[in-house]
């Protein structure tokens, strides 16, 4: 019995679905709040030092020069630290050190760019966690630059007008990076923390593009814009998820189902958001992901009540659109439920 795991891992490396040494399993001792209490001690420490060291050269934090120097050694210090980390206290100074060089170098670049050039100055902190992604491959630390990026990305698009642009980008984003998650074993890891910090931005940039209603009056050709691309991706990949699976549906339903997904992304353009719930759904239940559809189910209930309590819109209309959108809901469950069950029928037959 002892030997199962590793003959197990031997077979999938044979096959080229993991890669690396196999790693026999500890009992670890050690308590869960041991490793809290640990991380907040070196967190609270670096605070306090922090605040130390910007109190005692706080003249010489004003000149950018000095500001970027120590942003470089800092971030330099991180990339070491969590390159010989062996230990938990290791990895919490690296993003101790990481993030407070991320900090300053935002400073660094604010009082650079300080004459109303904001792009400038976000895309020169956009370029800087872009480098963080591709060069310190620490999980946790590559998903927060990922999330940091993508934000300044919304941002830089907010700044020039084009906010609306952003959840399509996104939201093609993540769908890639789901959908081809598994393709390759050594990228695995880096596409799931990947989509793990653009799925917080994507529903970020969509919640605050709910808010900006006055935006939203003002730029409804640039909106309509935005919605044809949030349905060109999820068109993309019910497309990508009917056709390129060996299923035993026909090719009339298939038509079916892209005919109701375009009526879908219809509905979202008076129901904003619809389309990224319904992409984070689809992407959660083919990925088997609950976490994601989860995610996907909570941002559709939300856009929906946003849109049902919203008062520039007549109640008979959302009626209408909530009624349509139900019905549509309800056929593709039925639907789905169908596919199950022939799926099922199918895999018995072989069995017998």
């Amino acid at each position: 019995m002892t030997d199962e795991p590793r003959l197990l891992w031997k077979k999938l490396t044979h096959h080229h679905l993991i890669v690396g040494e196999f790693t026999p399993q500890t009992d670890d001792l050690r308590n869960w709040y041991t490793d809290a209490f640990q991380a907040i001690s070196a967190w609270l420490a670096a605070i306090f030092g922090l605040g130390f060291f910007g109190f005692m050269l706080g003249d010489l934090i004003k000149s950018p020069l000095i500001t970027g120097s120590l942003a470089s050694l800092l971030i330099g210090a991180g990339y070491l630290t969590f390159r010989h980390s062996d230990s938990l206290l290791k990895t919490n100074l690296a993003f101790v050190f990481s993030l407070t060089g991320q900090f300053l170098a935002a400073v660094c670049f604010f009082g650079l760019y300080e004459n109303n050039q904001d792009n400038e100055m976000t895309a020169s902190m956009l370029l800087v966690e872009i480098l963080l992604v591709s060069f310190i491959s620490h999980s946790l630390h590559r998903t927060l630059s990922c999330l940091f990026a993508a934000s300044l990305f919304c941002f830089l698009l907010l700044i020039n007008d084009y906010q609306f642009l952003a959840t399509g980008i996104l939201l093609a984003l993540v769908s890639y990076l789901i959908l081809t998650e598994f393709h390759s074993p050594k990228s695995q890891k880096v596409k799931s923390a990947l989509y793990s910090g653009l799925i917080p931005a994507l529903l970020a940039a969509q919640i605050f593009i709910q808010a900006d209603s006055s935006s939203t009056a003002a730029n409804s050709s640039l909106r309509l814009s935005a919605e044809l691309l949030n349905t060109a991706v999820l068109v993309g990949l019910v497309a990508v998820l009917l056709f390129n699976r060996s299923t035993a549906i026909k090719f009339w339903p298939k038509l079916a189902a892209l005919v109701m997904t375009v009526f879908v992304s219809v509905l979202s353009y008076h129901a904003n958001g619809l389309t990224v719930g319904v992409v984070l759904v689809l992407l959660g239940f083919s990925s088997g992901q609950r976490l994601i559809q989860g995610l996907g189910i909570v941002s559709m209930l939300l856009f929906l009540s946003w849109y049902y309590y919203d008062l520039e819109s007549l109640l008979i209309d959302k009626a209408y659109t909530l009624g349509m959108l139900g019905c549509t809901l309800l056929i593709a469950r039925w639907g789905i439920l169908s596919l199950i069950d022939i799926d099922n029928e199918s895999d018995t037959e072989s069995k017998s």
